[in-house]
């Protein structure tokens, strides 16, 4: 994990220190991830938490408006079909239960220098567990807030490659009638029945990695250093 972190970090210096920095200009393009998810929350007794990835990855169209001519400071909004996802298991057992929520998602965040922070809301469009069983009906609209980078890594007149890294957390529940509607019941009931509550109400935190393609609207500007 380490090596990875250091990793990203040297890219992120490599593209972003030079003499002559690109102004990033207006852009629009198509965007692909691939996420891994957990359950955020505490869960009932009777269940634990697990990582899982998603079983399709995340597909949607970036645009970005710079916020000024002299800096990298803009607004980035992203509409995309993305994919969260967490294991649950039965603690007794420990046989795994791996569930997927697909969504519309649309998230507007702030953009500076390779940094972005904003909010998602996620729209349900399809949920179901590993097994087969399909649990639509169940999924709430989910609000979160989302955090990470966008680095370019090759650029030219027209247009740019991004490396995306980002986390994400979901802070409301992920179904809409919790606990009487828990899909995890059958599998894995509460054990004693008591310990079960709508603040264990599953929030999906996720961290995805990807790359996107900005055509450029405008022409790209440079902004000179003083040696």
């Amino acid at each position: 994990m380490k090596k990875v972190i250091i990793t990203i970090l040297g890219i992120f210096c490599l593209t972003s220190v030079n003499n002559a920095q690109e102004l990033f200009p207006m852009g629009i393009g198509p965007s692909l991830s691939y996420s891994l998810g957990v359950n955020a929350n505490d869960v009932p007794k009777g269940r634990k938490n697990a990582l899982a990835f998603s079983n399709i990855p995340d597909f949607g169209l970036n645009y970005y408006l710079p916020f000024t001519e002299n800096s990298n400071l803009g607004l980035s909004l992203d509409l995309s079909y993305a994919t969260y996802s967490y294991q649950m298991k039965n603690y007794f057992t420990n046989s795994p239960y791996n569930f997927y929520f697909h969504t519309f998602e649309i998230n507007p965040n702030f953009y500076f220098s390779g940094f972005t922070f904003g909010f998602n809301m996620n729209i349900p469009l399809s949920a179901e567990i590993d097994n087969g069983e399909d649990i639509s009906e169940l999924v709430n609209t989910t609000y979160g807030v989302k955090i990470g980078g966008i680095i370019p890594i090759f650029w030219n007149e027209t247009g740019r490659i991004n490396f995306i890294i980002e986390g994400n957390y979901n802070f409301t529940g992920t179904y809409s009638d919790y606990p009487a509607k828990d899909p995890m019941s059958k599998y894995a009931p509460p054990n004693p029945a008591n310990t079960q509550n709508s603040s264990l109400n599953p929030r999906n935190a996720s961290v995805s990695i990807g790359f996107s393609y900005l055509f450029n609207l405008t022409k790209p500007k440079q902004i000179e250093f003083e040696e």
